[in-house]
């Protein structure tokens, strides 16, 4: 998969980064950070889609012991976001939310003045994230990837089974078999495109 990835997806990614060079020295609009976006889940996709023979075997291949350690590892991250996200005070999430909004952009754009950082302070305030429907919706999905490993098992899947059993569920996690969460999630795709449009145009020559 590797050498599959640097033969054929790197160029593009060069590519892709040459575009880039070229739009990010004007303003952009919310649709072309979405646009953006959808590239490089398009990517994310094909390389899914290279990978899903050997995932596909493995899912077979998996211990007992193996699918419980998975469900164990699960369990302890989903706790630690919990305390991060869900248990803490509104306004300490609003505060650590500002904090990891600032330290990426300060990754791509540099260091943010006090009128930017306070810029993106008020505007996460509008911010439609839902911490607890976020945490249910990935537990469920967990649920699902485990589920449906525990099955292709018992069902002595073959491994074109697999594959179309592996493709749902990773298509479940980009895009919710439930409608009201899709719709949550256009709400904060909407949003979170919005944001980074507004903060790019407001960056310095600099």
């Amino acid at each position: 998969w590797l050498r599959w990835n640097r033969a054929t997806q790197l160029p593009d990614y060069a590519a892709l980064h040459e575009r880039m060079r070229a739009e990010v020295a004007a303003d952009t609009t919310p649709a072309r950070v979405c646009a953006w976006i959808d590239t490089g889940v398009a990517r994310a996709n094909t390389a899914f889609d290279e990978f899903l023979p050997t995932a596909a075997g493995l899912a077979l291949d998996l211990s007992p012991e193996q699918i419980e350690h998975m469900r164990r590892h699960m369990e302890k991250i989903n706790a630690d976001l919990r305390k991060e996200f869900v248990e803490r005070s509104p306004e300490r999430r609003h505060k650590e939310a500002v904090e990891r909004v600032v330290d990426r952009a300060e990754t791509l754009y540099g260091r943010l003045d006090d009128a930017q950082r306070k810029a993106i302070a008020l505007e996460l305030k509008a911010s439609p994230f839902d911490p607890e429907r976020w945490l249910a919706h990935r537990q469920r999905r967990q649920r699902e990837l485990l589920d449906t490993v525990r099955r292709l098992q018992a069902d002595r899947a073959s491994s074109a089974q697999s594959q179309a059993a592996l493709r749902m569920v990773y298509g479940h996690m980009g895009r919710s078999p439930e409608e009201a969460h899709r719709s949550y999630e256009q709400r904060l795709r909407r949003f979170g495109c919005e944001i980074a449009a507004r903060l790019h145009n407001a960056t310095t020559p600099e």
